[in-house]
């Protein structure tokens, strides 16, 4: 674990070691080793862990910055500044283009990154995030000190808890950006940089996906081809040149390109080192969730070593200080699952892992398209193209129409009323619905709220914006470096200029992908129909192991905060077991993940005993093998 702090004060004095104590008791607490520094009134705090690398400091004239910076498009800013020859650090360039430029400059930034560049002498200070949020960045003000952080706990009083986040976390809702679990700690939000001065904080978006309109492609080969090219560039920045990248390799068509990208241009000899190994999930309950019969074939076909975790249950048990997370997670409910994954990848030496998170919020594309077809009067092609939709998927052509040109088109209200997935659940609270308008600020709700004529591109510019609560800030992102290659910005932009049918065809999610796989993805990987899903395990967990969640019902934390009605999660914890209950699952997992994160954080949580302690018994005797087989965790399918 990699994470800095800065510490400003308001009038440029020397910030008092009294700002400090809780941050230093916080590495003291984590076991970590720091380092302090100050310059002109500003204090940096940089803390490693394990023996790794510590987070940048530059400076340059009246300008010092601190931060965990890896750009993409460094080469470039170093022609920009003839910093070819040189060994000169990410974070470097970037001063030197702030420096230049100031604040217009970060939107030129390509890659992950978080960062704090205060000028000592107009105590003036400028902290950014990158546009996906791959970097975590949070703000504090303590009396005249504010104090900037890429850790939030570190910034946190221990008990205090701001209320609002956790009932958002809870109730599943698109969370306000800028809170976090923890009382008087701010995050910046993705693509924005806070810029400060005497104190006063102001945020700042500096990237949007609404920028980027869809429009028609004359030559769809020539689009296909530039696809493919930002595609191959995104896998290579993100490659090390040490040979210590590791990728997850599910069987899907993300992970999977990723992986045969990278192979492919290790073959041909354009990159000093491909993929070291590769991780794959595989679980033996629920309808295509064990996929090997795909990453079999990427495995196979270029000789990739493959490590496979099986049967990994919720809330196996695990030491209760090792599951700990800076903010809570769905995730933190396969600790085990986790903690596996870094025994294999820290024996390997690892220091990258790739991810194929990203392409399913930009690329998989929608079918509102229908509705706005009719919105501009028409409406006889959007039967005719619909009709045709659901005989070649083998679907309900009265759902597809209801769902993609119906509900669209009517008020808002009304929408959230029939839409399902969209109602507040049933164990919020009473007096939070209205207040923090839990209704309208559903994913389902935000999903369908676009403009008439505009919902194509509300859903795919609201679900692009949406990444940053897929990314991974646990306990893998603490030990090894997390990269995205389908977050690569030039990557998401041009998919965002798309029309809806290079995205999207019958039978053919993420199309463009698949065309520009020709040739370098396995056959039964490119031309899939579907995805599997972790759906069945979770149903089945919650049936058959009532016994591990029962201590997260008992004296539940957020029951005793106000945040939820503890009787009607048991009633929503039955109902999510049927086979139906897909919505109810997604939103009891939010609740039992903040009720045993806020359980590990208060030193509340032992591991349980329970009769189904053999089956993790059993998993973990399978999971000591070493196959070159693989499967999925993910929880969308890739049909029509």
């Amino acid at each position: 674990m990699n994470f800095y702090a800065c510490l400003i004060h308001a009038r440029g004095e020397r910030v008092s070691p009294q700002s400090s104590v809780g941050l230093e008791r916080y590495c003291v607490r984590r076991g970590m080793e720091s380092t302090w520094s100050e310059s002109g009134g500003v204090s940096i705090l940089r803390v490693r862990n394990d023996g790794s690398d510590w987070p940048e400091v530059a400076s340059c004239g009246s300008l010092i910055a601190v931060g965990l910076v890896r750009l993409e498009n460094r080469d470039e800013l170093a022609r920009r500044y003839r910093r070819t020859g040189e060994t000169l650090g990410d974070l470097d360039l970037v001063l030197r283009h702030y420096r230049r430029l100031g604040a217009r400059a970060i939107r030129d930034l390509i890659g992950d990154f978080s960062f704090v560049i205060a000028d000592t002498q107009s105590g003036t200070v400028l902290a950014a995030r990158d546009a996906f949020g791959v970097r975590t960045l949070y703000v504090r003000r303590w009396g005249d000190v504010v104090v900037f952080s890429s850790r939030a706990e570190a910034l946190a009083d221990h008990d205090r808890y701001d209320e609002d986040y956790l009932v958002e976390f809870a109730a599943g809702v698109v969370p306000d950006p800028h809170r976090t679990p923890y009382a008087g700690v701010t995050a910046v939000p993705p693509a924005s940089m806070a810029l400060t001065h005497a104190g006063a904080i102001e945020f700042r978006t500096y990237w949007r996906p609404t920028e980027f309109e869809s429009g028609p492609v004359n030559d769809e080969q020539a689009a296909i081809e530039e696809f493919r090219g930002l595609l191959t560039q995104a896998v290579r920045v993100c490659l090390t040149d040490d040979g210590r990248t590791w990728s997850e390799l599910s069987g899907g068509l993300d992970s999977s390109s990723i992986v045969c990208i990278a192979e492919t241009l290790k073959r041909e000899g354009k990159v000093a080192a491909g993929i070291a190994g590769t991780i794959t999930y595989a679980d033996s309950v629920g309808a295509g969730s064990d996929e090997r019969v795909y990453s079999d074939s990427v495995v196979k076909t270029f000789d990739v070593r493959n490590e496979v975790l099986i049967d990994y249950l919720l809330l196996q048990a695990t030491s209760p200080s090792a599951s700990t997370t800076d903010t809570p997670s769905v995730r933190s409910l396969l600790a085990a699952r986790d903690i596996a994954t870094l025994r294999i990848l820290r024996e390997s030496n690892a220091r990258v892992l790739l991810s194929g998170i990203g392409s399913d919020h930009y690329l998989v594309g929608n079918m509102f398209f229908f509705a706005d077809w009719i919105a501009k009067g028409e409406s006889r092609r959007a039967v005719s193209e619909m009709l045709r939709w659901a005989a070649l998927g083998r679907v309900s052509f009265w759902e597809l129409a209801y769902l993609n040109a119906l509900l669209p088109l009517v008020p808002a209200p009304a929408r959230t009323r029939l839409a399902r997935g969209a109602r507040v659940p049933s164990w919020i609270a009473a007096g939070h619905h209205e207040r923090l308008a839990l209704s309208a600020r559903s994913a389902v709700a935000q999903s369908y709220g676009g403009q008439r004529g505009r919902q194509y591109a509300h859903e795919v510019a609201f679900s692009t914006g949406a990444i940053a609560l897929a990314i991974d800030h646990g306990l893998v992102a603490d030990a090894v470096e997390m990269r995205y290659p389908f977050c690569h910005r030039p990557l998401v932009e041009f998919a965002l200029r798309l029309p809806p049918d290079m995205c999207r065809r019958p039978n053919a999610r993420k199309w463009v992908l698949r065309e520009a796989m020709r040739g370098c993805l396995p056959e039964i990987v490119r031309t899939r129909r579907w995805k599997g899903a972790f759906d069945g395990r979770i149903a089945w967990s919650l049936l058959h192991e009532s016994a591990r969640f029962e201590p997260l019902l008992t004296r539940s934390m957020l029951a005793d905060m106000g945040c939820i009605d503890i009787s009607q999660l048991r009633v929503a914890l039955r109902s999510a077991t049927q086979l139906d209950g897909q919505f109810e699952r997604g939103a009891v997992l939010n609740a039992l993940a903040l009720e045993y994160w806020l359980r590990v954080r208060s030193g509340r949580w032992t591991n349980q005993g329970s009769a189904v302690e053999h089956s993790a018994a059993r998993s973990q005797a399978v999971n000591s093998q070493s196959q070159s087989t693989g499967a999925t965790n993910a929880l969308n399918s890739e049909g029509l």
